[in-house]
Parts: C-alpha cells; sequence; structure tokens
C-alpha cells in the first residue's frame, strides 16, 4: 500500500506534470488529450483539472469543454519577470547588438542541461531567427547553450554529456569527446558558435556574462545564414565581448551603490 507521503508527492508531480503541458507543449487541452499525453486516468485529469480551474490557474471553455492558461498564472509569470532583473538590465546592450548586427539578440541563462531565452532584442528583418521569451532550447547545439555549458561545473558537464544527445540537424554535434572539446575551445576563445547545429540554416554567436561567482547569462546574435553566415557572426565576437564586459561592470557598480546605501 502506498504511504501518505508517497501518495501526496506522486499527486504533486501530476499537477506539475500538467502544469507544464500547458507552459511547454499545447495552450489549449482537453482532459482526454492531457490523460493520454501524460499516461493518467482521465478521472484523475479531470480533477486536478477542475481543482487548478478553481484556483484560476487554469480556464475552462464552457462549450468546447478545453482548458487553457488562467490568470493566475499569468499573474505569477508577471511577478517572476517583474522581480527578475538581468532582462531590463540587459536591454540597452540587446538593442545596440541588434541596431549594429540587424539580427536578433537574446539573452538566456542555463537550466538543468537546457537553454532559458529570458529577453530578446527582435531584428526587423521580415525573415529572422525567432525565439519565444520563456522558451527553451539544448545546450549541446546553440552558441547560447555551449557558452553557458561552458560555465558549469565538471560533473554537470558530465552528466549532460552522459545522456543521449538528440541529433537536429545534419550539423548538430552529440559525440561526448568532441563536445568536450569544443567546451575547452568555447571556455579558450571566449565565445561559441553554432552553424545549423539546431535549426538548419540559422547562425549564431553567443558570449558568457559573468554577474557573480553564481550566475553566468549568455547574450547571443542569430540570424538566417543567407544573410548572417558564420564569417559575418565571427565579426561580432569583439562587439558581443566589449557588451559582456560592460554589462558586468554595470552590474558591480549597481551592487556596490546599493551596497552603500545600505549602510546609511
Amino acid at each position: 500500500m502506498e504511504s501518505e507521503p508517497k501518495r501526496k508527492l506522486n499527486s504533486a508531480n501530476r499537477v506539475v506534470d500538467i502544469l507544464e503541458a500547458f507552459a511547454f507543449e499545447n495552450s489549449v487541452w482537453s482532459v482526454s488529450d492531457l490523460a493520454r499525453r501524460l499516461k493518467m486516468s482521465k478521472a484523475a485529469a479531470h480533477a486536478i483539472l477542475a481543482n487548478l480551474e478553481s484556483r484560476l490557474f487554469l480556464e475552462k471553455d464552457e462549450e468546447t469543454s478545453r482548458y487553457s492558461v488562467g490568470t493566475r498564472l499569468w499573474e505569477i509569470g508577471v511577478k517572476f519577470a517583474s522581480a527578475n532583473k538581468l532582462p531590463e538590465i540587459c536591454d540597452k546592450w540587446l538593442r545596440q547588438l541588434r541596431d549594429r548586427s540587424a539580427e536578433s539578440c537574446y539573452l538566456a541563462v542555463y537550466d538543468h542541461g537546457e537553454v532559458l531565452y529570458i529577453g530578446k532584442a527582435e531584428s526587423e528583418n521580415p525573415v529572422q531567427a525567432y525565439a519565444l521569451l520563456g522558451s527553451r532550447a539544448p545546450s549541446h547545439c546553440t552558441a547560447s547553450g555551449k557558452v553557458l555549458l561552458a560555465a558549469q561545473s565538471e560533473l554537470e558537464i558530465s552528466r549532460v554529456l552522459g545522456e543521449p544527445l538528440t541529433t537536429f540537424a545534419p550539423a548538430t554535434v552529440t559525440d561526448p569527446s568532441a563536445l568536450l572539446r569544443i567546451i575547452e575551445k568555447t571556455r579558450s576563445d571566449g565565445f561559441a558558435t553554432s552553424d545549423g547545429e539546431w535549426r538548419g540554416e540559422v547562425t549564431s554567436i553567443a558570449v558568457p556574462v559573468a554577474f557573480d561567482t553564481r550566475l553566468t547569462a549568455a547574450i547571443c546574435i542569430t540570424g538566417p545564414t543567407y544573410r548572417f553566415d558564420m564569417e559575418r557572426a565571427l565579426g561580432f565576437a569583439p562587439a558581443l565581448m566589449r557588451a559582456a564586459e560592460e554589462i558586468r561592470d554595470h552590474t558591480f557598480r549597481m551592487r556596490t551603490v546599493h551596497t552603500k546605501s545600505s549602510h546609511i
């Protein structure tokens, strides 16, 4: 018989699974489709969905009986975005890099082997390399992912490279030994590139931004290869490095002012 703590943990995991399905897969689900996707009974799925609806985390369309994200989740997302100052801090430099390159620029952080995009300055070109804020990408085949992975501990790198790595395009590198060499080169060069390794015909270049000993983010420029090829991308390495240094210096000054004011 399942113990009470384990039963509660399993129930909590099911709630998180459902919320992640809305966040990362589809924005609208029926009870049947969600139950099938998460391999749970319709009764269990319906009970959780009904509870989340009552707490305003989800909304139910009475005509279709399908569920979508509710106001409470939007409220939490907005509060998190307001509390996270990194996009606000980096926005000036992302826009400057966007204007100089005419390509989209992104701010990303590392999260358990993946890249999480938290800031961006979109290109005004109708054809662009596009990523949604809050979306994720693999770390082994994106420019931002490589610089972020290179900033991790050897234990974390071993964990990521020890798992099966997905091939997204013909150029995707999945061999652990080859990726270790790429990580070492990234550390030596101070930047990383991706040339059609995640999305075919998309080129990117990224550099790390060390905010403190615990947090490293990445800023990158990315665009369609026909317009932003590797030669052109590499030409922006110095500008990216300067931006990363200026962001680091800016945040250091902000912390210094805050520390002094807190002691007044």
